[in-house]
């Protein structure tokens, strides 16, 4: 790499240090943010297994066994299929499929908690057929024997409740059937824990129940000790309590009661935030404003309902329509309601069973804009059974009051008198019942009849001063400013938030300007010191060039310097492979004539003197042989010139019967050691030969050489005669000996020779530092 894009490098890397330091807490901050999207298991709560889809349901199903888990999976996938929205015959046959498996597989499980799930699911599931209640009861019957014989007094108040709560309404003997449910389920939990908060519900459906049995008195008792219990335990959404009591006090005519619980609900309501249902609560606030003749204030809270409803798509959409549409028309805006009536059924489909309440409000918009004969036919078309009508005491009404406008008083009468007949119109609101003896009076009067004129009017007054009179209107007057004052308080509230916001709003676009003023005055800094950087590395890049050449022309001249070193170097070389050349060469010379002088001796020791000092010229030869054909000049491989000698030496003597075995590790060494040591091998060799087998005798000889850490060890070894009887070494004047012993010395090495069996010769040196295996 050039010295310039060595600089460009190092300062591309030091910028973006800092552009790192800058970028990476936003960055932690991106990852910390990245949604967890954490593996629902099969033991995961019902809410969340009740959240995945189908195929992730099937998924966890086909991953677990048959276990618990298994039932559990059953169970909640029959449960998605009773509750789908609509009324599918397919889907309930899927969920009773599901359920049937969950009880047929807990046969084998014997889990207790969803063997009673499956039990009332299928009780709930055959509540959703039509004509199968007998079914519905002995599945929840079943449930509530085992919970029996288990023993089970809080499961079997659960079951209860839940029978309860699955039990409908619409008939008077079902109802009363809900009422004993609850009111077993009610004694259940008391019995274990006087403030358990399931059992508090439950008397507060009990409550309910008597509500609906036309039974205000207990019902309104109930509810009051439900608040007791609650605010005992310190239970905090009341809301649901509250809206009962103003639905109480609406139908027992105490109108301010009931618009003073209807204030408690929303506050509750608001207060803990608890909003899911908050159109059932503002359509109480709408109803009691309404029943005291607030138009205003009612129409307001209708329009809330309704669009709590619309957000949330419920059902209870057309019923909030219907009041809000019903509102309008009494602020003198029918054409509006009609426009919105027809708006939201293009829109939203229409629920079953709310025909008939669609047919009177839009007979109520036609009235109030006098097109009676439109008015007239809706108001017919919501009797017809087909369109699911099942209060058409409202529409007798709106049909009289229809027929008066019209002045056809004998038909308002007759559906006047059809209507106070019934005996369902105790479950009117009396104000719908003060309402009724009006338009009898205007009827009476209109027809010539004074007496039951008066006898209506009277009624009607009667009613109406018990609904409202003085003191009720001051009641009125005063929850009227306290819940304008609540609301003024509110609006206050509202608007210092919102001050305290404008303010905190303020304070940070100042903050801003004073930021970008600092980062303004930074940026000027930061420039006016990157421009005497600039200086400065220019200055510095001046002398830096300066002293790049100076290095250079050192570098140019040790480059030099190394290129004649490494000549000498090769000539050195050179040199020396020629001076082992040499040495070797006059060995060999030497060698030559030595063998020469053989051919002209006939002295036996004489001749064995000059082959044994042929042989240990070999063995330096062939050190300066090695070195010579190495490329390393100094160190001898051991393991090939050991090889090497001793098969030399066997070609001399020429005694195949004698076998070597060869062991010498990979080591190598310099001359100084490889000489003394190859010249010992030599001399001990030789004496195999000579002395160790007689007669041609045959045997094996093994040489060992071991590395150990920082030494050599040198084992020879035959299983020749041995030594003589009565042999001394250390007496001994024999010259092979005398040479191992002296070349021992040399190698400051530690010489042990062991007789019997055979010979073994043994040295230990120390290895020269530097010298080490490969």
């Amino acid at each position: 790499m050039s010295d310039a894009m060595r600089g460009w490098t190092a300062g591309r890397e030091c910028c973006c240090y800092p552009l790192i330091l800058l970028l990476w807490p936003g960055l932690l901050l991106l990852l910390l943010c990245q949604p967890v999207h954490a593996q629902t298991g099969p033991d995961a709560s019902e809410d969340e297994l009740m959240e995945l889809s189908t195929a992730a349901l099937t998924r966890l199903y086909n991953s677990t066994g048959e276990d618990a888990h298994r039932v559990k999976l059953l169970v909640i996938m029959g449960e998605r299929q009773t509750y789908k929205p609509g009324e599918n015959i397919a889907d309930l046959d899927s969920g009773r499929a599901y359920l049937q498996a969950a009880l047929q597989l807990n046969k084998k499980v014997g889990s207790v908690e969803w063997g009673y799930n499956a039990l009332m699911e299928m009780g709930a599931l055959y509540y959703e057929y039509e004509n199968k209640t007998d079914s519905a009861l002995y599945w929840y019957n079943t449930a509530i024997n085992l919970a029996r014989k288990n023993k089970d007094t809080r499961e079997e108040a659960m079951i209860l409740a839940n029978l309860a709560y699955r039990t409908p309404i619409y008939k008077r003997d079902f109802l009363n059937k809900r009422l004993e449910y609850c009111t077993r389920a009610f004694q259940l939990f008391y019995s274990l824990n006087k403030d358990d908060e399931k059992g508090i519900d439950m008397l507060k459906n009990m409550a309910d129940c008597h509500f609906n049995l036309a039974q205000y008195a207990l019902a309104e008792k109930e509810l009051k000790q439900v608040l007791d219990m609650y605010n005992k335990i310190h239970f905090k959404k009341l809301h649901f309590t509250y809206d009962l009591l103003s639905a109480v006090s609406r139908m027992k005519g105490d109108l301010p009661q009931a618009l003073s619980y209807a204030i408690l609900a929303v506050n509750s309501m608001e207060e803990t935030k608890d909003s899911v249902q908050a159109g059932y609560f503002y359509r109480r606030m709408a109803d009691a404003y309404d029943d005291i003749g607030n138009r205003t204030e009612s129409l307001l809270y209708s329009r809330k309902c309704f669009e709590a409803f619309k957000r949330q798509s419920t059902t209870m959409l057309y019923p909030s329509l219907v009041d809000l549409a019903g509102r309008m028309i009494s602020e003198g805006q029918a054409a509006e309601a009609v426009k919105l009536v027809n708006e939201t059924t293009q829109h939203y489909p229409v629920v079953s069973g709310m025909e008939a309440a669609l047919a009177i409000v839009r007979g109520d918009c036609y009235k109030a804009m006098r097109q009676y004969a439109l008015a007239e036919q809706f108001y017919l078309q919501a009797l017809n059974p087909g369109n699911g009508s099942t209060n058409t005491f409202d529409v007798y009404y709106d049909l009289a009051d229809l027929y008066v406008m019209q002045q056809k008083y004998a038909a308002a009468a007759g559906q006047l008198n059809y209507l106070l007949e019934k005996e369902a119109i105790k479950y009117l609101p009396l104000a719908r019942v003060r309402d009724v003896h009006l338009l009898l009076f205007k009827v009476d009067s209109a027809t010539g009849h004074p007496a039951l004129a008066i006898n209506e009017y009277q009624q009607y007054t009667r009613l109406k001063d018990s609904l409202l009179n003085g003191e009720t209107a001051k009641q009125m007057a005063g929850l009227q400013i306290q819940y304008q004052t609540r609301e003024k308080e509110k609006d206050n509230e509202l608007l210092r938030r919102q001050s305290q916001l404008q303010q905190k709003e303020l304070d940070k676009s100042n903050q801003l300007r004073r930021f970008i003023l600092a980062a303004l005055l930074l940026l000027l800094f930061i420039i006016v010191l990157l421009y005497n950087l600039y200086k400065i590395k220019q200055r510095s890049n001046r002398q830096l060039q300066a002293q790049q050449k100076e290095i250079q022309d050192a570098y140019d001249a040790l480059a030099l310097s190394l290129t004649q070193k490494n000549r000498l170097l090769d000539e050195k070389e050179w040199l020396l492979k020629e001076i082992h050349h040499r040495v070797k060469n006059n060995l060999q010379l030497v060698m030559s004539l030595l063998n020469t002088q053989t051919h002209y001796l006939q002295d036996g020791v004489a001749l064995t003197a000059i082959n044994e000092s042929r042989y240990r010229l070999r063995s330096i030869s062939l050190i300066h042989q090695k070195l010579y054909q190495s490329d390393e000049m100094s160190a001898v491989d051991l393991d090939g010139y050991i090889k090497q000698l001793v098969t030399f030496l066997r070609e001399s003597y020429a005694r195949p019967a004698i076998r070597f075995v060869v062991t010498v590790a990979a080591v190598e060494v310099d001359v100084s050691v490889a000489v003394p040591l190859g010249l010992i091998i030599n001399e001990a060799i030789t004496n195999i030969f000579k002395y160790a087998y007689p007669d041609a005798a045959g045997g094996t000889v093994h040489l060992t050489l071991q590395q150990h850490p920082c030494a050599l060890e040198l084992v020879i070894t035959d299983d020749g005669t041995g030594l003589p009887p009565g042999f001394d070494l250390q007496q001994s004047h024999s010259m092979g000996f005398t040479l191992i012993q002296g070349l021992a010395e040399q190698l400051d090495g530690e010489l042990q020779v062991v007789a019997g069996p055979g010979l073994t010769i043994r040295l230990n040196f120390p290895l020269p530092e530097g010298h080490a295996a490969f």
